[in-house]
């Protein structure tokens, strides 16, 4: 009923109004996308590009299979022993899932063992200052199957890093070449290709790239354009 008498059925991304669109093609003139705001703590951590030597990537995620952190092992198994040296993945997330779950952070864990990876990968158990970690990283990613819109891209967006995700929710929006790469989930080589295009960046195409990151989150989640968006819905 809420639906049908609506005059307007807003999403808070494209991915959602697409599909809202397929199972009700009849609301398809009511649909509109409006993205939230992104807000963040106070930021008191400090930025040094590619600190040690390395490009610091950080990833914020639950360990869930659905958030490929076994791809991305697989993934950082394929580089040599010099593109090694170059990165350090520090994964952020919640250990024990739906009704206590460990499978893919056990499964993670005995790769990174299997691969020799123990001084590219680290996973740590989720951490309520992950915006100030992030600050620190050069680059955030993230390479699920399946994503609403992914809260730690906007985030890192904001912070002004380049990203890295997979062909999920509103990836055409947020990601391009000018701030970031884009991968596919379920292709071990297209993950692997990126993380090497990420290592050959320079540290000013990093900061390039991070700046046009903050430039695109301010005209889609700065509080300015929402409440605009807002204001126009209910004007019309």
């Amino acid at each position: 009923w809420f639906q049908k008498y609506s005059d307007n059925i807003v999403c808070n991304s494209n991915n959602a109004k697409e599909i809202w669109g397929k199972y009700y093609p009849k609301y398809k003139n009511k649909l509109i996308t409006i993205y939230n705001t992104v807000t963040l703590p106070e930021i008191t951590s400090e930025y040094i590009p590619r600190k040690d030597g390395k490009t610091h990537i950080i990833v914020a995620a639950s360990y869930q299979y659905l958030k490929n952190p076994i791809g991305l092992i697989k993934a950082l198994a394929l580089l040599n022993n010099e593109e090694r040296e170059k990165i350090r993945v520090d994964w952020y997330g919640r250990i024990k899932v739906e009704n206590g779950d460990t499978r893919a952070y056990d499964e993670a864990k005995n790769l990174i063992r299997k691969y020799d990876l123990l001084n590219v990968i680290y996973l740590h158990e989720e951490d309520k200052n992950i915006a100030n970690i992030m600050n620190k990283a050069d680059v955030v990613a993230l390479f699920s199957s399946v994503e609403g819109l992914p809260n730690t891209i906007c985030e890192g967006m904001t912070l002004a890093k380049p990203i890295i995700m997979t062909k999920v929710s509103d990836y055409k929006s947020l990601v391009d070449e000018s701030n970031g790469f884009i991968c596919d989930w379920d292709n071990i080589n297209s993950i692997t290709h990126v993380l090497r295009s990420i290592i050959g960046c320079t540290n000013e195409q990093l900061i390039q790239k991070g700046n046009k990151s903050q430039m695109k989150s301010k005209d889609l989640f700065s509080k300015e354009k929402v409440i605009d968006q807002w204001i126009s819905v209910i004007d019309r």
